[in-house]
């Protein structure tokens, strides 16, 4: 119904009052009910949001969609992520592989070491329906009273750190706050006048969505893409947190024999078309019209020649094998214990054992020295075995000595600012007309991104 003027009005008007009286900027979830600081979620409320966000993306043209774009993975770790819905961590890779002693990383509210369900305190936790309290601790009547099992900051040792930065309240409804009649001059049959093509506005064709429904989308302006970020940086950013940072695989593929071995021209193909049975986004392609994809064809050969450069190549091959790099962010433990029974290792996995890959990792990167991890896991067992433990100092899981996180500017490769800069700036509008592939000027992209945005060298 969004090629329908006034059904694309309403669905514009209708997400203007849900953002301005039910979003919740400091914990980033709507509430359930006005005025009610108890925020009931169940899995249809996942399913009705998420088409929310969806269905009013569809109907808003795409230069104006950036700050909802940049909103929306808030909301999806905080709903769905925080809730249980999914998972207590994500899927294999505990804190994304950035969640190390008392901080929360992925901004889920449970810190490493997931302190979820278990005897380790690292299953992750499944609901059907959660309740979260956004008002005062304590002081929440109707929460206080409801039954079920609590996760609460004290839980974890109460220093719980968030990463997420809320917004002040006079800057939470820009952007997300759209207008309900586009200001664009259109004709009687609801085409885009001489006047309109004049201000810079361009039709946009049918999208075809994954489940065969064609959808018309509004007209829009183009803009300016692409970046100055290295290859690393684009990698990491993007592709890290399926596919690992050292290719690994986590919810993505690993790359063995499958990326590291491609030509350069057929690699490129894999994240540019996306791979729709495995759920992998297609980085480089818009809509039909090619308008507006995530990547442009520059910044993904920059993706493709990261990967398969020797020094990757060999980052990968020694990460199988056991192997913390000093450049690479820690891994969920039984990334490790997991590798250790291939080449060794039979006892199940104790305490002490997680102790032992957690503070491994934390020598790798404050020495700068690679440690192999496998192995000590090998040794300890073999030690344990003649009741001489090598590790019987190291604190157990829970008391992991204290990860600092000024250590992460040694293992990514990008800074917090780096990821504000992309995702808030405001998009920089361009006459140009697109080309092929929905392109701007390299050049131009380029220095258009460069202009205000924090240098450094990524390492």
């Amino acid at each position: 119904a969004t090629g329908i003027r006034k059904y694309a009005e309403a669905a514009r008007a209708t997400w203007n009052y849900v953002w301005t009286h039910y979003w919740h900027e400091p914990t980033g979830v709507f509430r359930s009910r006005l005025a009610d600081d108890t925020v009931i979620i169940h899995t249809l409320d996942i399913v009705s949001q998420l088409r929310a966000w969806r269905e009013i993306m569809f109907t808003t043209p795409i230069h104006l969609i950036k700050p909802l774009i940049n909103k929306f993975p808030r909301w999806t770790v905080q709903t769905m992520m925080l809730s249980g819905m999914i998972q207590a961590e994500e899927n294999r890779s505990g804190e994304l592989a950035l969640g190390v002693g008392s901080r929360d990383w992925d901004n889920d509210g449970i810190p490493w070491l997931g302190k979820a369900d278990g005897e380790f305190g690292i299953a992750p936790t499944l609901a059907h329906e959660i309740a979260i309290n956004i008002g005062i601790p304590g002081k929440n009547r109707t929460f206080n009273q409801l039954e079920g099992e609590p996760h609460r900051a004290e839980m974890y040792g109460g220093n719980i750190r968030y990463g997420y930065q809320p917004l002040p309240a006079d800057k939470v409804n820009e952007g997300m706050v759209l207008p309900v009649r586009l200001d664009v001059a259109l004709d009687e049959d609801g085409e885009l006048t001489d006047e309109a093509y004049e201000a810079g506005w361009v039709e946009r064709d049918m999208l075809l969505r994954w489940d065969g429904i064609t959808v018309q989308l509004p007209p829009a302006k183009p803009f300016a893409r692409g970046s100055d970020l290295t290859g690393r940086q684009i990698f990491e950013m993007n592709c890290a947190h399926c596919h690992g940072y050292s290719g690994e695989g986590i919810t993505g593929i690993p790359f063995d024999s499958d990326s590291l071995y491609r030509t350069r021209d057929d690699m490129f193909e894999v994240p540019h078309n996306g791979r729709f049975s495995r759920l992998m986004p297609e980085w480089g392609l818009g809509n039909q019209d090619e308008m507006g994809s995530v990547l442009t064809d520059d910044e993904i050969y920059r993706i493709v020649d990261y990967i398969q450069s020797p020094a990757f190549k060999k980052l990968f091959v020694a990460t199988q094998q056991g192997v913390q790099y000093p450049n690479v962010p820690p891994k969920d433990p039984y990334f490790f214990i997991s590798r250790s029974y291939i080449r060794g290792k039979q006892l199940p996995a104790t305490v002490e054992d997680i102790a032992l890959v957690m503070n491994a990792q934390m020598e790798a990167i404050r020495t700068g020295k690679p440690v192999n991890v496998v192995q000590r896991l090998i040794e300890a067992e073999r030690n344990r075995a003649r009741k001489e433990s090598v590790i019987a100092s190291l604190p157990i899981a829970g008391q992991v000595a204290g990860w600092n996180p000024d250590d992460y500017q040694y293992v990514v490769s990008y800074t917090n600012q780096d990821q504000v800069y992309y995702a808030s700036n405001p998009l920089k509008l361009s006459g140009v007309a697109l080309t092929r592939k929905g392109e701007q000027d390299a050049e131009d992209s380029r220095q258009a991104q460069q202009r205000g945005r924090p240098r450094r060298d990524p390492g």
